[in-house]
C-alpha cells in the first residue's frame, strides 16, 4: 500500500469517523484499513485517531493532516486529469490490407 493509498484510507476514516464505513467506501476490508492506519501513524511517527465508543476520534495531529492530506491528494487528482487530457488514450483504427 502506497503512501498516497494509505492517506486516502486515512482520509475516508477520517470523514466517515468509523473504519467500516471508510472499509466499504474505499471496498477493502476493515483489517486492511485499520491495517493502513496503523503503518501511516508508524511512517510518520505519530497517533492520528483515538478509538472510543462513538467511533473514531482524531487526535490533533489526525486534524492537522487531515487538512493537508485533502489538498495533497487534490494535487494529485489534478495532476492526474492534466495528464491524461495532455497525454489523451491512443486511439487504435483497423487497417485492413489486401494482397493479391
Amino acid at each position: 500500500m502506497t503512501t498516497l493509498h494509505r492517506l486516502h484510507v486515512f482520509v475516508s476514516v477520517a470523514e466517515h469517523g468509523s473504519v467500516t464505513k471508510a472499509s466499504r467506501e474505499l471496498h477493502v476490508t476493515q483489517p486492511a484499513v485499520s491495517q493502513g492506519l496503523r503503518l501511516l501513524e508508524q511512517n510518520l511517527g505519530y497517533t492520528l485517531i483515538k478509538r472510543s465508543r462513538r467511533g473514531i476520534e482524531l487526535t490533533d495531529d489526525g486534524v492537522a493532516l487531515r487538512a493537508k492530506a485533502k489538498s495533497i491528494l487534490s494535487l494529485v487528482n489534478a495532476l492526474k486529469r492534466k495528464n491524461v487530457s495532455v497525454h489523451p488514450e491512443p486511439s487504435y483504427e483497423v487497417l485492413t490490407l489486401g494482397a493479391s
